[in-house]
């Protein structure tokens, strides 16, 4: 009976084995084509162009007429400089583009045209609407405190957290004396701002004696003044240099030759403006940063962006349809200087590789060879310049702020 029991037992066993290897196997069928639906899923939801959504009630500055839906165009024109650089603010070169690129390229004409079109001619301030995107920003960001690092707006043995990584920082008392005790520009302290962007759009522009008229200009990444001023004039308060810049151009200032050549440059293009350099994105931006600012203590200020303030900004433009992996220096740096300034005009801002007229624009207005951004990129969508640019034109459809993008009168 017992022998009979435990054979039965073995028969049931095996028959139990013989089941569950056939059950695991239908389910590990069943795994494998649930997992393939979800991928071909995601890839043809990755694959859809970006459906931009503007939020219009949030932006209570724009009127109706003076937003304009925002299409799908130039989609796969986005590109820039290393580490979000300023440049971004600029337009694309064909060099290095594949076939595709070239078709996508020659298709935007149409786009161009009616995008163009769009930018309102007669352009007056609106106090109403310009103080009404100042606040916006203000409630969210407080760029009073927050725009720039500063004794009053970072504690000693505060544990700073990098905007751009998943990192922190101790402020040390050596790390808290490299900022100035305050902020060193107040709300409202200049009339009128020209913020300077690195397209070729510039170049014959003859905007030179308009933007240096402005009592505090802007510019980006050492775009170069000296062999352009008549387009692009001279003056300069305020200049931000990319750390990769420091890096890449200058070797890092790892020796006296570098630090002096840095030194020298920057003297020679800009004289003693404020140099502003983003320290605290991330971590190998805070070295090159620091080392800056000691190869230039004995000349000029040199100043870092609070992080704080960097994803404050990028949440409130991400609202209202900017949806990329990086914004612009130019995106990040406008709500502060809205804060300082009263009247913002707007030049070298142009994200196409050609003007209205069909002429050839290239990408930045000191460098002919530069060229379009990585196929990579484009595919991350790092910046959405034409996103970017359809904002800036409601802006200056609603009179916040003015978009030159045309030739100067003077």
């Amino acid at each position: 009976m017992l022998k009979t029991f435990v054979s039965s037992g073995g028969n049931c066993g095996h028959l139990l084995r013989n089941f569950t290897r056939r059950a695991f196997r239908k389910q590990l069928v069943a795994l494998v084509l649930i997992c393939l639906t979800i991928g071909v899923s995601f890839v043809n939801f990755a694959d859809k162009p970006i459906e931009y959504s503007y939020h219009t009630s949030k932006r209570p500055f724009l009127t109706d007429e003076a937003t304009t839906p925002l299409n799908s165009y130039h989609a796969g024109l986005n590109r820039d400089g290393e580490n979000s650089s300023a440049a971004e603010l600029s337009n694309v070169s064909l060099n290095g583009t594949n076939e595709a690129e070239v078709r996508s390229v020659q298709n935007t004409t149409s786009e161009i045209t009616r995008i163009f079109n769009s930018i309102k001619p007669d352009w007056k301030l609106n106090m109403t609407a310009a103080e009404s995107f100042r606040s916006v920003f203000e409630a969210i960001s407080d760029p009073s405190k927050l725009f720039l690092a500063s004794r009053n707006s970072v504690r000693l043995n505060e544990t700073l957290r990098y905007s751009g990584e998943r990192a922190s920082l101790n402020i040390s008392p050596e790390i808290h004396n490299r900022f100035p005790e305050e902020g060193p520009f107040k709300k409202s302290s200049f009339r009128r701002c020209s913020i300077v962007a690195s397209s070729g759009i510039l170049l014959r522009s003859n905007c030179g004696r308009s933007i240096d008229s402005s009592d505090f200009v802007i510019r980006f990444n050492l775009a170069g003044v000296r062999n352009y001023s008549g387009d692009v004039g001279e003056k300069t308060n305020l200049v931000t240099c990319n750390p990769s810049i420091i890096r890449d151009r200058y070797g890092s200032l790892g020796d006296n030759n570098k630090r002096r050549r840095f030194k020298k440059d920057l003297m020679a293009e800009y004289g003693n403006a404020t140099v502003y350099v983003s320290a605290f994105t991330h971590r190998f931006c805070t070295k090159l940063a620091f080392k800056a600012q000691d190869a230039l203590k004995e000349n000029t200020s040199v100043v870092f962006g609070h992080p704080r303030y960097f994803v404050s900004v990028q949440k409130i433009w991400k609202d209202w349809g900017v949806d990329a992996m990086h914004l612009s220096s130019g995106a990040v740096l406008l709500p502060g200087i809205f804060h300082f300034c009263q009247e913002v005009h707007l030049y070298g801002y142009w994200p196409f590789s050609e003007d209205n007229d069909g002429n050839p624009v290239q990408y930045h207005y000191f460098d002919a060879n530069a060229v379009m951004q990585s196929a990579q990129k484009i595919k991350q969508n790092y910046h959405n310049m034409p996103s970017e640019f359809q904002q800036i034109v409601d802006l200056h459809n609603a009179g916040v702020l003015q978009l030159h993008v045309g030739k100067c009168s003077s």
